[in-house]
């Protein structure tokens, strides 16, 4: 099999699948040539629609659904809970326990940029949780650079687990929030129409690549 893929996604789906689906391509497909572009969805439909790119993993939280565009087809590829993330010397890092939305009023919190979903997230679960209009007073689409904000700065995170570190941080307590359940989806986005053999091969792999990663959750839990 011959071809060439060109695949999308942002931070936390191009390390934690795509990467590890090009890995695996360059074993069970070697003549067919993978292209990788981190990058969010608001970027990637246009690139999507024109052709540019073939694939793009994107992501969507509770609340907050993406517009499905005609033309483009969605289809889910991983669920995953969303995680408070306080500095460890933080008052409400002890006990071990759910932490409260309500009970963060008055922290400063980081978030990624305005205009994305994670950002829109984290402020309407703070209003409509918690009941108040949070200080995002630090903004990154990087989740690595929110999490050094967190342990730098005292700021406080609300991330899905995937982004986390996968080993324990002495410099971190992430938590779970104890006012109800905050989740997030992967969604495989591709154009409507036939697919070329590269391409059905090349999403059977991220498929799962992202069992796997499903798998593995479910043991840490």
């Amino acid at each position: 099999m011959r071809g060439t893929v060109r695949a999308g996604g942002l931070q936390s789906a191009t390390r934690r699948l795509l990467v590890p689906a090009v890995a695996r391509m360059l074993v069970q497909h070697p003549r067919v040539r993978t292209e990788i572009t981190e990058l969010e969805l608001e970027q990637a439909l246009p690139e999507l629609r024109l052709g540019t790119i073939d694939l793009v993993i994107s992501d969507e939280y509770d609340g907050h659904p993406r517009p499905r565009p005609a033309g483009l087809r969605f289809a889910l590829l991983h669920e995953e809970p969303l995680k408070l993330v306080l500095p460890s010397d933080h008052r409400l890092a002890r006990p071990a326990g759910p932490v409260a939305l309500s009970e963060l009023q008055d922290e400063v919190w980081v978030a990624s940029d305005r205009g994305t979903g994670h950002h829109d997230m984290v402020v309407g679960s703070c209003r409509s949780i918690g009941g108040y209009e949070p200080d995002v007073r630090h903004r990154s689409t990087d989740a690595d650079v929110q999490l050094e904000l967190v342990r730098v700065t005292g700021a406080v995170a609300l991330l899905p687990a995937m982004t986390l570190p996968t080993t324990a941080d002495p410099a971190l307590a992430i938590r779970d929030v104890a006012d109800q359940r905050l989740g997030r989806r992967l969604v495989i986005v591709c154009r409507d129409g036939p697919s070329t053999p590269a391409l059905t091969a090349f999403l059977t792999v991220v498929t799962s690549q992202a069992h796997h990663l499903g798998n593995e959750d479910g043991r840490k839990q």
